[in-house]
């Protein structure tokens, strides 16, 4: 019976870890490293969602964000959240800055990965699949970890 026991933890600690492996994984292409990908599952019918991430440029030169693309939506694009005169607000921008040796979070209520005209639900537990676009870096094809309604965060 105590063996039983051990060997239930023992399983429950290797899926613990594996969740979180995959959770902490890194895409990398030439100077630029994606980490932290996650999206917000959506309700109902809804045909537009979010994403976020963290973007590290780790080299010399400044690099920039110039195009994203997902199979899961008609169109997949950067935009920020600014608050104006006390309301919340959003707006496309056709392109994010990376200065050498910076680091730029995508994060609720700031830049983001804006996605309209979703194809399927985004449901919590499953990925959706995104490339990132950069001038100097190329692409970079991410997998992203669809989280529920009100993540904060991936972690």
């Amino acid at each position: 019976m105590k063996l039983i026991a051990k060997v239930g933890v023992l399983f429950t600690a290797l899926i613990s870890f594996s969740v979180h492996a995959s959770q902490a994984a890194d895409f990398v292409s030439g100077d630029i490293t994606v980490s932290d990908p996650f999206a917000r599952a959506t309700f109902g019918a809804a045909k537009s969602g979010g994403a976020f991430l963290t973007l590290r440029n780790n080299g010399e030169h400044p690099d920039r964000l110039i195009a994203i693309k997902s199979s899961n939506a008609k169109h997949a694009g950067l935009h920020e959240s600014y608050k104006d005169g006390g309301i919340m607000r959003m707006r496309s921008a056709e392109k994010l800055d990376l200065p050498s040796k910076s680091t730029v979070e995508l994060k609720p209520g700031g830049y983001h990965v804006m996605l309209m005209g979703l194809t399927a639900p985004l449901e919590k537990g499953t990925t959706l699949p995104l490339v990132l676009k950069f001038e100097r870096a190329g692409e970079i094809s991410i997998k992203v970890d669809v989280l529920g309604p009100g993540a904060m965060s991936a972690r």
